[in-house]
């Protein structure tokens, strides 16, 4: 095992290096794909598996961007404007979805039927 030299051994004075902003690239690529995320939800209303725990990530991720560190319950009254905020960007995502599906070049026709009938009914 190396020993660690002066310049392996952070100083005092320098800033520690950060994890940074989490932004769920892969829930934002999929939605920018057209595909949706698929979540269940129990008898209490919170979500639960498949998806469940992405898309508790991503609210989480837009709460962080969005709500200060400061409170301590989720329920507390006075954070309604920020989940008001929260809502509305969430609403705006989907209409924008919304609207990239409707605007698709080439649209989705496929429902069950597969290649192959999708290609008869062509030629027919």
């Amino acid at each position: 095992m190396a020993t660690p030299t002066e310049d392996d051994i952070p100083s005092p004075n320098e800033a520690k290096r950060k994890k940074g902003i989490v932004r769920m690239k892969k829930i934002v690529r999929a939605r920018s794909e057209g595909k949706k995320l698929e979540v269940s939800w129990n008898a209490k209303g919170e979500p639960i598996e498949p998806g469940g725990a992405k898309f508790i990530s991503y609210l989480g991720s837009i709460v962080r961007a969005n709500v200060p560190i400061t409170y301590d319950d989720w329920k507390d009254s006075s954070l309604d404007a920020y989940k008001e905020i929260i809502w509305n960007d969430i609403q705006e995502k989907s209409i924008q979805n919304k609207e990239r599906a409707l605007s698709s070049k080439y649209p989705y026709r496929g429902s069950r039927k597969g290649y192959a009938r999708i290609e008869q009914d062509m030629v027919s």
